[in-house]
């Protein structure tokens, strides 16, 4: 991210001493710190610029190998689900213990099944703990789960689902934490127009194909683009190994990320 705020810094900079904008034109560069998280403390100040803009850039990586914009994400939802059973010794007298664990084993293969590979729709349950030893019935047991959707019908559906889960032992304490966080950024008829001017403007000034593609991440661009707002993503830096000990970008091609951002500043 360091890398799109440099590109866009000189991007308007570029736009500033080309002096072709109207004078009420208004840029706006938003930068927050808390998008890994969810962006709790910036949402709504993200949201409220979004709904008087009428276009945004995400500089967030594009996608590789060709350096693709992003013209749809997938909404997302995090959850922590916490189930308390009933302690005993699992030798002396099991039937007196209540097990989170196997009540949790339940829960897990149920949101499993809300998959669906043809709607877009992945359940993940990544972080699993529970019990406090091998010869105890487990009196207690979490999870972390994370969700992802394509549409907005099945980001309600999904927070629907998250909010019907409730014990099936009638002895098991069951509480969930969390919300469907981002919404997905669909692929809307304004948001293509605003791709095919950035197309236009990288064929045209920088002779670069500029391909489109969507991604299960989520980004700041969900939240605009949920407002209305015709949104282009992946509009950085290029390079790979997101999140990795390898991480790198192309120092090479900031400028021309920069340039194909101003080029198509001046033409919205």
């Amino acid at each position: 991210m360091k890398a799109g705020i440099i590109q866009a810094i000189f991007a308007l900079k570029v736009v500033q001493e080309m002096e072709r904008l109207p004078a009420d034109v208004t840029f706006i560069l938003l930068i927050n710190s808390d998008e890994e998280i969810g962006s709790p403390s910036s949402r709504l100040w993200i949201e409220e610029h979004a709904r008087s803009s009428q276009a945004a850039f995400v500089l967030e990586p594009p996608m590789e190998p060709e350096g693709a914009v992003k013209t749809a994400r997938k909404g997302n939802g995090r959850y922590h689900l916490q189930i308390e059973g009933r302690a005993a010794h699992s030798g002396v007298n099991p039937a007196a213990g209540v097990s989170a664990i196997h009540e949790m084993a339940r829960h897990i293969l149920s949101l499993q099944e809300l998959s669906d590979d043809k709607r877009g729709i992945h359940v993940n349950v990544g972080i699993v703990n529970g019990g406090i030893g091998s010869n105890v019935v487990a009196p207690q047991a979490e999870a972390y789960i994370d969700i992802r959707v394509e549409t907005m019908e099945d980001f309600n559906w999904m927070a629907h689902k998250m909010q019907e889960l409730a014990p099936i032992h009638p002895e098991i304490r069951l509480q969930i934490e969390g919300q469907m966080n981002r919404p997905p950024m669909e692929r809307t008829a304004a948001i293509m127009n605003l791709y095919h001017l950035a197309q236009q403007v990288a064929k045209e000034e920088l002779n670069l194909n500029l391909p489109d593609t969507s991604t299960g991440g989520v980004s700041d661009g969900n939240f605009v683009a949920a407002c209305g707002t015709p949104t282009l993503d992946g509009m950085g830096a290029r390079g790979d190994g997101a999140h990795a000990l390898h991480e790198y970008v192309l120092i090479a091609d900031i400028p021309k990320r920069a340039a194909l951002l101003a080029g198509i500043l001046v033409r919205v």
